[in-house]
């Protein structure tokens, strides 16, 4: 999530590049408040997020977060409707700025390919200024999955990077596939109206990493962010979706597919 203030910029970006899809103004609103409302003042211990929500996301996603160490704060990334590739054979020739050979599945785990692109994502300190940019491969199947593919990065994925806390009970899995070990999470998050409160239990679990919780929906929701992640040859892979129907399995199937 995020610790500075960029608003204006990605509320413009959501605005403008969701114009041709179908996600009502409390989908955005809940974009605007996932991205502006959790510089909380409470201590960020908690890994960070790559969240999507709805339709409206997928052409404008945003990766800030806390980080234990060094210069790196956050992350942010825009697509726009321009920068879409409707089919894997086009989208495959912009891989190359990531990683040579580097193959785009044409389905996973019965999802078949629907768009994507090859975003650049600005590395931000903490006063939301951009330090550094890397490419990252961003591909949608079905409206329930969605795969990420960039180059290994020693600040987000080396040994001295914030890799969060876990709490007991955590949904977390980890399974060998072709000597490559893929790890699965879930996370849960409530989205409540301006004037709501959270209840005793729901403030104590986010005080303890176990609850993500933001303002600004009509109603209270709830949703549970899940995905699976893995390295090879210097890439970093993931698979992610806040579909409920979508099981632990259905993502480690994703990952096979995407692994063969």
């Amino acid at each position: 999530m995020k610790d500075f203030e960029l608003e204006m910029q990605l509320r413009e970006t959501l605005h403008e590049s969701a114009d041709h899809m179908e996600a009502d103004d409390a989908m955005k609103a809940r974009i605007d408040l996932m991205l502006n409302n959790q510089n909380t003042g409470r201590s960020r211990k908690n890994m960070w997020k790559r969240l999507t929500v709805g339709v409206a996301a997928a052409l404008c996603l945003t990766t800030v977060g806390a980080f234990a160490r060094g210069q790196l704060a956050g992350l942010a990334s825009s697509l726009s409707t321009d920068d879409m590739q409707f089919s894997v054979e086009q989208l495959q020739k912009d891989t190359a700025k990531i990683a040579d050979g580097l193959e785009i599945p044409e389905a996973l785990a019965g999802y078949d390919f629907q768009k994507g692109a090859v975003t650049y994502v600005d590395k931000l300190d903490g006063e939301g200024n951009r330090f550094g940019t890397y490419p990252e491969l961003m591909a949608y199947y079905g409206k329930t999955l969605t795969y990420t593919a960039r180059a290994y990065d020693e600040e987000l994925d080396g040994e001295h990077a914030d890799k969060g806390q876990y709490y007991e009970g955590q949904p977390r899995e980890e399974r060998e596939m072709d000597g490559v070990t893929v790890s699965y999470q879930a996370d849960r998050y409530i989205f409540l109206p301006p004037d709501a409160q959270p209840t005793a239990e729901e403030a104590e679990l986010e005080a303890k990493g176990e609850l993500y919780i933001s303002y600004g929906t009509d109603t209270r929701e709830e949703q549970t962010f899940q995905r699976v992640t893995w390295q090879q040859d210097g890439v970093v892979y993931q698979v992610f979706t806040d579909d409920d129907s979508v099981t632990a399995d259905d993502l480690f199937a994703a990952a096979a597919d995407a692994l063969a």
